[in-house]
C-alpha cells in the first residue's frame, strides 16, 4: 500500500455501525438498471456510481474516500468516493460501484454490503450523473490502491463533518455555480459531488440521533 491516513474526530464507536447505517437510509430492495436510469435520464450527462463504503475500524466507524493522483486529466488531486463510469458489463450502478472500488482500492465485491441507493448528484463540470450506492465493509484489514488512479486511502471519522459546509461560488462557462466545501484536518479537502454527498449523510445521521449534533 502506497498510503493510508486516518481523519479523526470525536468518534463514538458505539454510535454507528451496519445496523444503525440500515436504518437510517432506504433499504435497496430494488435495485435499477442502468438501461431504466438511462432510458429515463438526462443524454446530456455521462453516467456513472461511486461507492460510499464505511467499515469498522479499532476506534470507530469510518468512511471509505480515496485521493486521486495529481497528473489525472479529470478530477487530478481531488478527494472523493471509489467509482466511476459505467462499462457495458455493469448491470447496475451497484455493479460499477463494486468493480470500480475493485479496481482502485482492491476491495474485494464479496465483502462489501450494499446497503442503499442514493438520490443521483451531478458534476457540472465533467457532465457526470453519479449514483452513490452506499454500502459496509467485511473482513477486509488492507487495501491495495492502484497506483494509476489512487495515491491515498482515507479513513474520515463522519463526525469531523459541520453541520453545514461552507458554500463556495466560481465561473464555469460563463454561468455561476456554487458548490459545498468541507476543510478538515491534515490538509483534507473535499468539495463538490463528494461534500454533498457527505452532507447528505451527515445531515440524514443527524436526523436519526447516529452522530454528534442534535437533529
Amino acid at each position: 500500500m502506497r498510503m493510508t491516513r486516518e481523519v479523526d474526530g470525536p468518534c463514538h464507536r458505539d454510535r454507528l455501525n451496519v445496523e444503525k447505517l440500515r436504518s437510517a437510509f432506504p433499504a435497496l430492495e430494488h435495485v435499477p438498471s442502468w438501461d431504466e436510469l438511462i432510458l429515463n435520464g438526462d443524454s446530456t450527462f455521462k453516467w456513472s456510481a461511486v461507492l460510499v463504503p464505511f467499515t469498522s475500524r479499532s476506534d470507530g466507524t469510518r468512511v471509505i474516500l480515496v485521493k486521486r493522483p495529481d497528473n489525472l486529466r479529470v478530477h487530478g488531486g481531488e478527494i472523493s468516493f471509489p467509482g466511476g463510469g459505467v462499462e457495458d458489463e455493469d448491470l447496475s450502478p451497484v455493479d460499477t460501484a463494486l468493480r470500480e472500488a475493485e479496481e482502485e482500492i482492491g476491495l474485494p465485491r464479496h465483502c462489501v454490503i450494499p446497503l442503499s441507493l442514493m438520490p443521483v448528484e451531478h458534476t457540472y463540470a465533467s457532465s457526470y450523473a453519479v449514483y452513490p450506492v452506499l454500502g459496509w465493509i467485511e473482513g477486509v484489514d488492507e487495501f491495495r490502491p492502484s497506483p494509476e488512479e489512487v495515491d491515498e486511502v482515507i479513513f474520515l471519522d463522519i463526525d469531523l463533518l459541520d453541520a453545514e459546509p461552507k458554500i463556495e461560488r466560481a465561473i464555469r462557462n460563463g454561468v455561476e455555480t456554487s458548490y459545498p466545501v468541507y476543510d478538515l484536518p491534515k490538509g483534507i479537502r473535499i468539495w463538490g459531488v463528494t461534500a454533498r454527498i457527505l452532507w447528505r449523510i451527515a445531515k440524514r445521521l443527524r436526523e436519526d440521533g447516529c452522530s454528534k449534533w442534535p437533529s
